[in-house]
């Protein structure tokens, strides 16, 4: 199996905490939080980068490219939205019943 090559950049943070919050419970509720969004962030750049290795690596003829699509996903780490190509297989004929 190969090895894919993915760089991730995080956007940059600013964090601000109330005084009266610097307790072990909202630092700790804080910073789970924080990994959430964070590995959403990764997770989702993940998914759009093996979409686009598969756009590149698909056999040109058999599969015609029909756009994105926005997908959901339910994670542990919570729901994630990301884009996805669609493809058709140019090699089957779809027949529709004829109306009655």
């Amino acid at each position: 199996m190969k090895e894919l090559c993915l760089t991730i950049t995080l956007p940059s943070l600013q964090v601000t905490i109330p005084e009266d919050e610097l307790d072990i419970q909202h630092l700790e509720k804080f910073v789970f939080h924080l990994t959430k969004v964070i590995g959403q962030h990764i997770l989702t750049s993940i998914l759009q980068f093996l979409d686009n290795q598969l756009r590149k690596e698909r056999k040109r003829g058999e599969l015609s490219n029909c756009g994105k699509r926005s997908k959901y996903l339910l994670t542990l780490l919570g729901n994630i939205s990301y884009s996805k190509h669609l493809y058709r297989d140019q090699t089957v004929v779809c027949w529709m019943k004829p109306s009655s």
